[in-house]
């Protein structure tokens, strides 16, 4: 019980840190809602590490071939043209990142 409280208050200070309701937060954490990009790229900043490992759980390389599961996961739920437009973004981030080599 104690650990739970310790969870939710690091989502509390989380969640203002980036400026989002710690409903909301508490809400993504348990998969009940999605998360926008921007607020992905916040959350990254904010806890020092990749929105890669924030959205597959680990780092490593950019190799979509072999993601692509787990890519089809995370955007199953969302439209044929919000895909389109994450494949589009993804098509102009991802040399930078690899490039950086984040």
């Amino acid at each position: 019980k104690r650990e739970g409280r310790s969870v939710q208050a690091y989502l509390a200070v989380l969640a203002e840190k980036i400026d989002i309701s710690a409903h909301y937060m508490y809400e993504v954490e348990r998969g009940i809602k999605s998360v926008s990009v921007p607020i992905l790229a916040d959350l990254a900043e904010t806890m020092n590490t990749s929105t890669d490992y924030l959205i597959f759980g680990e780092q490593g390389t950019y190799n979509l071939e072999i993601r692509k599961d787990k890519l089809y996961e995370v955007t199953k739920s969302l439209s044929p043209a919000v895909r389109d437009d994450i494949a589009r973004i993804l098509q102009i981030i991802l040399p930078y990142l690899i490039k950086k080599g984040i």
